[in-house]
């Protein structure tokens, strides 16, 4: 599982979409509340959780274009 970040360059609006995956395990998301504000540069923090029928998940690798 891959996912990838698109940020929306709108002003006090973060999006996440675009998420890639191989296989047949189900996505779900979850962003910040709707009304926190970052400012560029900021850090942001994404963990997951993951889970498929057989419960056999090992690894969850997030990227930025390309990079790792």
């Amino acid at each position: 599982m891959r996912p990838t970040e698109a940020v929306s360059r709108r002003p006090r609006t973060f999006t996440a979409a675009l998420l890639y995956w191989e296989g047949a395990t189900l996505l779900g998301t979850s962003t910040a509340a709707p009304y926190s504000v970052s400012r560029a540069p900021a850090t942001f923090n994404i963990t997951a959780n993951a889970s498929d029928s057989d419960g056999t998940v090992s690894k969850v690798d997030f990227y930025q274009g390309a990079t790792l």
